[in-house]
């Protein structure tokens, strides 16, 4: 019962909050104005830094359109570009656009997939990218494709669990110390 309570309240105070913001303080017999808010805010591409649009370069032909998070997260992402290698800015130029059009979910996977391998400690990731490197063109498509295969399978309903675990991909010998 508190829960509900607390909602109400919270509820009535943000109706309260809203209908102060958009009220107008206009004169009692004028008719009352609406307040758009668009979901695609933020800065637009020309009121970006040149240090900013050049770092999002490939992303201005789309800028304006995007929503606000999208933008400050691209932003962040920006902040860190003078810092990387000229390798690193073309890498980051390549990648943006593929970024960009990523559904909700696959930018969910992919954010978790990097915080994953953050997670791990230095020379250990540092091992198992040079690993992989060192694997053949074919070797790299097969764990691709196991990889693709994985991924179709449903999520889990909240509050179970998979009957089995995800199978090892194929030829694995052991992940575990950094070897594929």
């Amino acid at each position: 019962m508190k829960h509900q309570g607390r909602r109400f309240a919270n509820t009535l105070w943000f109706s309260l909050l809203v209908a102060g913001v958009s009220a107008p303080a206009a004169r009692a017999d004028a008719p009352p104005t609406m307040i758009r808010v668009s979901a695609v805010a933020g800065p637009t591409w020309s009121a970006l830094t040149p240090a900013q649009r050049e770092a999002l370069s490939p992303l201005a032909s789309v800028w304006n359109r995007l929503d606000a998070n999208r933008k400050q997260k691209w932003l962040r992402i920006a902040a860190r570009y003078q810092k990387l290698s000229p390798e690193g800015k073309a890498r980051m130029h390549a990648r943006m656009p593929q970024l960009l059009h990523l559904t909700r979910e696959q930018r969910i996977i992919a954010r978790h997939n990097l915080e994953r391998a953050y997670s791990l400690p230095t020379e250990r990731r540092q091992a198992l990218t040079r690993s992989f490197q060192h694997l053949s063109d074919a070797r790299k498509r097969q764990l691709a494709e196991w990889s693709r295969k994985r991924r179709k399978m449903p999520p889990p309903r909240p509050g179970t669990s998979r009957p089995h675990p995800p199978k090892p991909a194929p030829d694995e010998i052991d992940a575990g110390h950094g070897t594929w």
